[in-house]
């Protein structure tokens, strides 16, 4: 996902990683997402059906936390960039749009 082509030293990633005692600010995380992808929609910058893949995709994402079904991986840094992740993982290129004007 970053812009370098070999992968993180462990001890960096260890390091770099606050995913352990982030986690917890997942429900805000995604309240915040959504809110963002409406802002997004409202302002022309994503159409209609970009949010409601969006916010099928978050409500996906929400489903695998809440059931603590959701897997963290090495390369998430911290929830939201694991959020991020999933999110593109689930409804494809248009998980992307999210990260317009963040």
């Amino acid at each position: 996902m970053g812009r370098f082509n070999d992968p993180q030293d462990p001890l960096f990633q260890a390091l770099n990683s606050s995913i352990r005692f982030d986690y917890r600010l997942a429900p805000y995380d995604l309240e915040q997402s959504r809110a963002h992808a409406r802002m997004l929609a409202r302002s022309g910058i994503i159409g209609d059906d970009d949010l409601a893949e969006l916010e099928r995709g978050l409500d996906a994402v929400r489903g695998e936390i809440d059931s603590d079904s959701f897997e963290v991986q090495l390369d998430d840094e911290d929830i939201h960039m694991a959020i991020e992740r999933r999110l593109t993982e689930i409804v494809g290129p248009v998980g992307g749009k999210l990260h317009t004007a963040r």
